[in-house]
């Protein structure tokens, strides 16, 4: 399966990341594509909290100054 995105080559970013993508993706596929799909509210709230965390990551690496 081909995903969208491809793993930080830089380093600049904690590896974890990748991975949360990655499961989140098979997840969606899952609940997209798979006959009767269940997530639990664990499963979700794990997953929002991952989130949160990577936008707000994503949000200071953009925003930091170049350089740092």
């Amino acid at each position: 399966m081909q995903r969208p995105w491809r793993r930080d080559q830089t380093g600049d970013l904690d590896p974890r990341y990748h991975r949360w993508l990655l499961d989140a993706f098979d997840k969606r596929q899952i609940g997209d594509y798979g006959i009767d799909a269940v997530l639990t509210q664990e499963e979700v709230r794990e997953m929002i909290e991952r989130a949160d965390i990577l936008l707000a990551e994503t949000t200071r690496y953009l925003t930091a100054p170049e350089g740092s």
